[in-house]
């Protein structure tokens, strides 16, 4: 089984072709969240995950952009993602900024029987935390999963 996880891929819809140009053939695709912001293109990103991935979940850049919300970032990020939000606002339909609205904050499933665990920013779904490498094993220790994905 060949499980193909992306994350943070902003409206950069260049990039995301050469990922799947150099990695074309998957059984599974997880994405990770933060679909939009900061990139030129953000609709055909937010459209192939739509149609692609089995499992997803929500950015704190999504949830930004479909709630009107604080991204939660900082310094000259913080800027830049207000900006391309505004914009990315103009190049999605309805339809994807309800896609990005429902998202989950957190995905759980079973496949080849090994448990699989997705959030975004944290493995409780705190989407826009930034954790260190050494805090991990301490905020994923009450998840009863083979593989956790944040």
């Amino acid at each position: 089984m060949k499980i193909l996880v992306l994350s943070d891929i902003h409206g950069n819809w260049a990039a995301l072709q050469a990922v799947l140009a150099e990695e074309s053939t998957w059984d599974r695709l997880f994405f990770l969240g933060d679909l939009v912001d900061y990139g030129p293109t953000p609709q055909p990103c937010v459209d192939l995950i739509r149609r692609k991935a089995d499992f997803f979940v929500r950015g704190n850049h999504d949830h930004a952009l479909a709630y009107n919300a604080d991204c939660g970032c900082h310094g000259d990020y913080k800027q830049l993602s207000v900006t391309t939000r505004t914009w990315h606002r103009t190049r999605l339909t309805s339809a994807d900024i309800t896609f990005l609205r429902h998202m989950p904050v957190i995905q759980s499933t079973i496949i080849d029987g090994k448990h699989f665990w997705l959030s975004h920013g944290s493995p409780h779904g705190a989407m826009s935390h930034y954790m260190h490498a050494s805090e991990v094993a301490a905020a994923s220790s009450d998840i009863d999963a083979d593989v956790i994905l944040f």
